[in-house]
C-alpha cells in the first residue's frame, strides 16, 4: 500500500488534518492508479478552506490512452474542475481558497510539483473565479514552496513530459 505518512506531514504543518476515512480513500486511490500505470509517481492537488483549513475537493491526475496519444489531466486541473461541478452555495463561492499540489512516489516520497506551463495559465485563469489566494507546491524536500498569481504568468514553468512529446513527434513529421 502507499505509504501515507509524508502527505499527512507536509499537509499538517500547513494545519490542514484530513480525516482517516479521507486519508484510507486517497491511499485506495493511488494503490489503484499505481498498479494500473507505470509511472513511479502520482500528483495530488487539494484545494483547502483558507478560514478553516477544511478539505473542499482533491483530484489525482487521470490518464487516458487513446489511438493517436497518450494524454491526461493534470490534478490542479482536475481539482479546479470538480469545485466547478459542484454546485457551490454563494458562501463558499466566496470562500478563500488555497490550493496545494503534491507530487508522491509509489513509497511515499514527496517530490518536486511545481505546475507545469499549462497548468500554470490554467490557475491563473480560474483564480478569481473560485477565490484562490494561495498556491502551494511541494519541493524534494517535504516542504511546501508558495506562488503568487503574478507569478503564474512568468515564463518559469515547464512544459508537461506530455507537451514536450507531441512537441518532439511534430518535429518528427
Amino acid at each position: 500500500k502507499m505509504y501515507m505518512g509524508n502527505i499527512k506531514l507536509v499537509l499538517e504543518n500547513e494545519g490542514v488534518f484530513l480525516s482517516d476515512k479521507t486519508y484510507y480513500n486517497l491511499e485506495n486511490e493511488l494503490t489503484i492508479r499505481t498498479n494500473i500505470k507505470s509511472k513511479s509517481y502520482n500528483h495530488i492537488s487539494f484545494l483547502i478552506d483558507c478560514k478553516n483549513n477544511k478539505l473542499l475537493s482533491y483530484a489525482l491526475n487521470i490518464y487516458f490512452k487513446t489511438e493517436s496519444f497518450p494524454f491526461s489531466i493534470h490534478s490542479e486541473i482536475n481539482v479546479i474542475n470538480k469545485i466547478y461541478k459542484k454546485l457551490l452555495s454563494k458562501p463558499v463561492k466566496k470562500t478563500k481558497k488555497k490550493l496545494i499540489i503534491l507530487r508522491v512516489s509509489k513509497i511515499g516520497v514527496i517530490g518536486n510539483s511545481k505546475p507545469c506551463l499549462g497548468c500554470a495559465n490554467f490557475i491563473y485563469n480560474n483564480m478569481d473565479n473560485i477565490n484562490i489566494i494561495n498556491i502551494l507546491y511541494s519541493d524534494i524536500e517535504n516542504k511546501l514552496e508558495s506562488l503568487k498569481k503574478d507569478e503564474l504568468i512568468l515564463d518559469n514553468f515547464n512544459l508537461s513530459s506530455g507537451a514536450m512529446r507531441r512537441d518532439r513527434s511534430k518535429k518528427k513529421n
